[in-house]
């Protein structure tokens, strides 16, 4: 039920009845701000909004608000602490909540993430190779 889709140029969704708006990060860039007040986000504030499959009956969003996206994550890094020299896979779909921890995990303790090449994720082979090459240290 979008009524607005962000596209990068050239990109296009033939099947979206909404209002596209085309977005060239590069142009944006370059561009003076209107309006120079700017707002920190606090524990309160959205994080992001995910959308459930459904199981339930029903898919629903969800709104996830900072301070239980961060709560989530320092319970990751108390379990499993990354270091500085590791490297999260990411392979789970941005759309899925999993892919949550893997987006934003690492950024607690500086290490880096990897970003599976599209279609990687439905081959062991690859998602090996991705391992091997890139000295993967953490992967779900």
């Amino acid at each position: 039920g979008a009524a607005l889709l962000l596209v990068q140029p050239g990109c296009s969704a033939p099947s979206f009845s909404g209002e596209m708006l085309e977005v060239d990060m590069a142009s944006l860039a370059s561009e003076k701000a209107e309006n120079d007040v700017f707002t920190p986000a606090d524990g309160g504030s959205l994080a992001y909004v995910i959308y459930t499959s459904g199981s339930t009956g029903k898919p629903k969003g969800v709104a996830v608000e900072h301070r239980q996206a961060v709560s989530f994550l320092t319970g990751m890094q108390r379990q499993s602490p990354l270091q500085e020299d590791d490297i999260v896979m990411v392979k789970t779909s941005f759309s899925f909540d999993a892919s949550v921890w893997q987006l934003f995990w690492w950024s607690l303790s500086g290490a880096s993430a990897y970003l599976l090449p599209p279609g990687w994720e439905k081959d062991p082979a690859l998602i090996v190779q991705a391992i091997h090459q890139e000295s993967i240290t953490t992967a779900h």
